[in-house]
């Protein structure tokens, strides 16, 4: 829903662009969205604040002093409004657990490059295919392959930019308005994001879909079509890079919160359905996805990691054949909980594992 919330909020201002003067229904609709946004998740109001901020200075540029004082008092209204509605969201944002870790990321610029790189590739596997590097590659070539062909030269660029200096800048306003707050958005999250993980970027992937497969038309246009390729030469080229975007896009991004990716551990848990199961975990929320699997076993009993000891107390710990599910986002060594539970019980001799979904890894004890 965040992702819709920010996509939304893009296009009005993008439809807005060229307008001499909003009306009350523009209002209305950025008030409503940005609203809403800020009590669906707090990085709703990170891209609301930055895309306000551009929409705002493109008003002032243009001397709109009218509507300036008309937007500033809407967004105000429409953040004092969220905090009405829900007073702990500053609590929980600057003050709550979450919130804390966020404030100490920012502080902390020792890994900074890394999560960007990190952000970034997830960006490009999951919207692009990974093929970003390969674009711009080919791109460099052309434009290298114009200048050495004298179809352009620095001075014939110039003479360009001041003919149409002045001209009708509605279009780059429109990109200034989808680029900048994607890039504010990426830059901020990327460091005060508590993991690096991809749902923390997923809200403005629609928004840097849209402007880069645009970004990425129009420079091809500008340097190949035409000049090195015919229009249906063009047409072509265009076609295979976005399929090769799709393709990539679909093979690269994963599905891993998809109940399909469980499948196959689903039908072999059913086939021991006559079996006791323990879970072991570190935190609460890690649990929450083996509820199908365990659905399938005679008893499920969760156990906290560092209650390690109390397994061997429990009912459903018979000394036989058991099925165990260690659930823990972060655990190097997930059979290492295994082993030590064959170890301390002689009537366990050897395990299997049967596989993994989201948090968790099951094995099966006998």
């Amino acid at each position: 829903m965040a992702m819709f919330w920010i996509t939304l909020l893009s296009y009005l201002f993008v439809k807005e662009v060229g307008n001499k003067r909003s009306g009350w229904k523009f209002y209305v609709s950025i008030f409503m969205t940005s609203v809403v946004g800020a009590l669906t998740h707090y990085y709703c109001i990170v891209y609301t604040v930055g895309i306000s901020a551009v929409y705002g200075c493109c008003l002032l540029t243009g001397r709109r002093w009218k509507e300036v004082y008309k937007f500033c008092g809407t967004m105000f209204v429409a953040g004092g409004i969220s905090y009405v509605i829900f007073p702990a969201m500053i609590k929980h944002m600057f003050f709550g657990g979450r919130g804390s870790e966020a404030i100490n990321n920012l502080s902390n610029l020792s890994d900074y490059g890394q999560r960007l790189n990190g952000f970034f590739m997830r960006i490009n596997n999951s919207l692009f295919g990974g093929s970003i590097g390969y674009i711009l590659f080919v791109l460099i070539l052309g434009i290298f392959y114009l200048f050495i062909s004298k179809k352009w030269s620095m001075v014939r660029l110039c003479e360009k930019f001041k003919r149409t200096k002045g001209t009708d800048n509605t279009l780059v306003i429109r990109y200034m308005i989808l680029i900048i707050p994607t890039v504010l958005f990426f830059g901020i999250v990327s460091k005060m994001a508590a993991y690096e993980i991809e749902r923390y970027m997923s809200p403005i992937y629609a928004v840097v879909y849209v402007w880069g497969i645009c970004l990425i038309w129009k420079a091809f246009s500008i340097v190949f079509e035409r000049r090195i390729l015919n229009q249906k030469q063009f047409w072509t080229v265009m076609c295979a890079i976005l399929f090769v975007i799709t393709a990539g896009s679909w093979k690269n991004h994963g599905t891993v919160y998809f109940h399909r990716e469980s499948s196959d551990l689903l039908e072999k848990a059913a086939n021991y359905s006559e079996l006791d199961c323990i879970c072991i975990y570190a935190q609460a929320y890690e649990v929450q996805p083996c509820f199908l699997e365990a659905s399938n076993y005679k008893s499920i009993t969760f156990v906290n990691k560092d209650a390690m000891d109390t397994i061997f107390q429990q009912d459903a710990f018979t000394g036989k054949e058991i099925i165990v599910m260690v659930a823990e986002e972060f655990g190097e060594d997930k059979e290492g909980y295994v082993r030590q539970i064959v170890e301390k019980c002689p009537s366990l001799t050897s395990y299997e594992e049967l596989g993994s979904y989201a948090y968790s890894t099951s094995y099966h004890l006998y």
